[in-house]
């Protein structure tokens, strides 16, 4: 075991995409990951939040033993990032 782990969206049938849309469509989607020692989560995140999001970080700097990193790489699989509208606004 790497210490890796992947986080899902589980849905009832309510009607509720799996999948929510971006919160500012006319944005580029990133990857984004969260590293803490072994543990690894990794989601999708519109460019507006992940700048937002990476410049509140370094300026508060939340945590040193966490690191965040993005890039292009997106898969179907990864889920948008939670709470990703509180970013949108710096």
């Amino acid at each position: 075991m790497t210490g890796e782990f992947e986080v899902y969206l589980i849905t009832r049938n309510t009607g509720i995409s799996a999948r929510p849309s971006s919160p500012s469509p006319g944005d580029m989607d990133l990857h984004i990951s969260f590293v803490h020692r072994e543990l690894r989560a990794d989601y999708r995140v519109c460019a507006t939040a992940a700048s937002n999001l990476a410049r509140d970080w370094v300026r508060r700097r939340w945590s040193d033993s966490i690191t965040i990193g993005f890039d292009t790489e997106l898969t179907d699989r990864l889920e948008r990032i939670p709470c990703e509208q509180l970013f949108l606004y710096p």
